[in-house]
């Protein structure tokens, strides 16, 4: 229970992280940028270093955005790198594929002990104390070989170096396919570096800060992020046999980026896109089933085991670390149990089904009656499918609510009223951790009332082409 605890503590702290690094990115932005004049002055005559790298940024709105995420980069490195009992997840991705090179079963907690006891008192240790953690691993084989060619060949503290600075890289990727394939470049003028500014807060900061709890449990998110957001990105511009390659890609580890797959019923629309839509859900659907094909053949011992596994998988995390809708019912079932006998999982499961049922009739109704079919509006799509996703999921892990920073920023810039942008500023940039105790939903919410702005209010809105996007 160590770790564990460990992760409750750093709950607790995380707020005021949150709030001491939400206050140097925006003390070095404003001191950085307030002087806009000067610093042209600067970069012209005196240093024709950095004046070549703001000819290279083309426009302020750019260097801006560059400087806020390596800063934030940055922050991230310092504040995670003393942190030894951090990245647990790595220490399991490491343990499991550590066995798995030995050649016993890494799906069975076991084992991995057995293997790790032979490595080292601490090792065993780690493995003993936090058995539920290997009971929930559940990869296939073929993802552990690749953990294994990072495990035989260093310690445990090179692999740790070795994955933070990946993670950084990864991260960073994914703000570059944000700004630049993805989200609707910032309007020219004085007013985009102060936008700019805003927009990396929200990136950053909305839903709790997400980025800071992957990094600190030292999950693959990111990286299945990345090739997510790379498909979707392919996806606005029409290249949907490449959308579906990268989504297949990216479902592999996990099955879940393959629900995306669904966007392709809005081209299906469409004469013009039909034929492609069609073919490029079929190959998705063979690609992602021929990897795992390919995966048994590799190693028919161990994918059994990875089924197995896959089959007997369940996660108790609630509220805290797992705000998905299908936990909140049972929460919900566990309240009215109290009062009737009938209530229980099944009730809860049964409230999950009618919640998801609806709330996808709701999404459709809404799609027809607005004529969203159209290219001009598949930003807009993209990013009411990250919502249904949030809401409707039966499993949403904290770091997971990376997927909807886009549409955080997307939606809080289409709205017009001032009142409105200042109550939405604050429900999603506030610390959600400080009132997570109470109100352990909140992200849930929140993504709830998004959900429905976005419908009701600003699907009429959003209708930016795809050319219109990028910053």
């Amino acid at each position: 229970m160590r770790y564990y605890s460990f992760q409750v503590k750093e709950r607790q702290e995380a707020a005021a992280g949150s709030a001491e690094s939400y206050c140097i990115i925006c003390s070095f932005s404003y001191t950085f940028f307030s002087n806009i004049s000067f610093w042209n002055t600067v970069l012209k005559n005196k240093f024709p270093v950095i004046g070549a790298l703001r000819l290279f940024f083309r426009f302020d709105t750019r260097l801006i955005l560059g400087a806020i995420l390596l800063a934030y980069l940055a922050y991230l490195a310092v504040w995670l790198w003393p942190k030894k009992e951090a990245l647990w997840d790595l220490t399991v991705y490491y343990r499991v594929s550590r066995a798995y090179a030995a050649g016993a079963n890494p799906y069975a907690a076991g084992e991995v002990l057995r293997i790790a006891e032979k490595e080292s008192a601490v090792a065993g240790e780690f493995v003993r104390k936090n058995e539920g953690l290997f009971r929930h691993f559940a990869y296939p084989p073929l993802v552990l070989h690749a953990f294994s060619l990072i495990s035989a060949r260093f310690d445990f503290s090179a692999a740790r170096g070795i994955f933070i600075v990946a993670k950084l890289i990864g991260i960073a990727l994914l703000f570059v396919i944000w700004w630049r394939w993805i989200l609707p470049r910032l309007p020219a003028g004085p007013a985009s570096r102060r936008l700019a500014v805003i927009a990396s807060l929200f990136m950053i900061y909305a839903w709790s800060n997400p980025i800071e709890r992957d990094m600190l449990c030292g999950n693959i998110s990111v990286f299945e992020q990345v090739l997510v957001w790379s498909a979707l990105a392919l996806y606005l511009r029409g290249r949907f046999v490449c959308f579906a390659i990268l989504l297949a890609l990216a479902a592999f580890p996990k099955g879940v980026p393959l629900v995306f797959l669904g966007l392709l019923a809005v081209p299906l629309l469409r004469t013009v896109e039909r034929r492609q839509a069609v073919l490029a859900g079929l190959l998705g659907i063979a690609l992602f089933a021929g990897l795992h094909f390919a995966d048994y053949l590799r190693d028919g011992a161990r994918y059994p085991e990875y089924l197995r596994a896959l089959g007997s998988f369940t996660d108790e995390s609630r509220g805290l670390s797992n705000a998905a809708s299908l936990p909140f019912f049972y929460d919900v079932a566990e309240i009215i149990g109290r009062w009737s006998p009938l209530a229980g999982m099944e009730t809860g499961m049964a409230l999950w089904m009618i919640w998801g049922l609806a709330f996808g009739i709701l999404l459709l109704v809404v799609f027809f009656r607005r004529g969203l079919a159209a290219p001009r509006h598949r930003l807009l799509v993209v990013m009411l499918a990250t919502l249904f996703l949030a809401v409707t999921l039966p499993r949403l892990k904290d770091y997971s609510l990376i997927l909807l920073l886009p549409a955080a920023w997307f939606f809080w810039s289409q709205e017009r009223a001032l009142v409105m942008k200042l109550i939405l500023a604050v429900v999603l940039l506030f610390p959600a951790r400080v009132i997570l105790p109470m109100v352990p939903y909140y992200n849930f919410f929140l993504a709830v009332l998004l959900f429905f702005l976005a419908l009701f209010r600003w699907s009429e809105q959003c209708k930016d082409p795809i050319t219109e996007s990028a910053a």
